[in-house]
């Protein structure tokens, strides 16, 4: 995973790529709270993108969360705990998130997390951006589920 960025009060962002670093990206004003390295760590890259993502949802409360590069690093076996994870942090701290993935694994176990969820058809969505075009396209809980199902591509 990428960066973390909670925009919550007070607004903060986490850079969870390089563990120790605090980089935000351009057009984020946002202070940054760095967590800092996880050292000595016998943990691999995909046990400090968990942790990272569970100490931002542990301090993001009421506002926005964005995850960059959702499942990068996070074993494919995961993905649908973590959506769960983040779905109901989301529900209970009253949360927006926003998270971007090119992981066909990731959508598919959203997809699969949707199914098992019908009561937040109207909750959940996921949007793709065309550069060709001025705004995003999205897909209901519905449309997921043909695409995970048909296996086309909508990354």
């Amino acid at each position: 995973m990428g960066h973390v960025v909670s925009a919550s009060a007070p607004a903060r962002a986490l850079d969870t790529s390089s563990p120790g670093t605090s980089q935000a990206r351009t057009g984020l004003h946002a202070p940054i709270l760095a967590i800092g390295p996880l050292t000595p760590n016998p943990h691999g890259s995909g046990t400090q993108c968990l942790v990272a993502l569970a100490q931002a949802l542990e301090v993001a409360t009421g506002g926005l969360l964005l995850l960059d590069e959702l499942g990068a690093g996070i074993h494919h076996s995961l993905f649908k705990d973590v959506w769960q994870l983040l779905v109901e942090t989301a529900l209970q701290r009253d949360l927006q998130i926003i998270a971007t993935t090119h992981s066909r694994d990731c959508l598919t176990a959203l997809g699969d997390f949707y199914r098992g969820r019908p009561e937040l058809h109207d909750t959940l969505s996921v949007h793709r951006l065309d550069r060709s075009l001025s705004k995003s396209i999205r897909y209901s809980a519905d449309d997921l589920r043909i695409i995970v199902e048909q296996r086309m591509e909508i990354r």
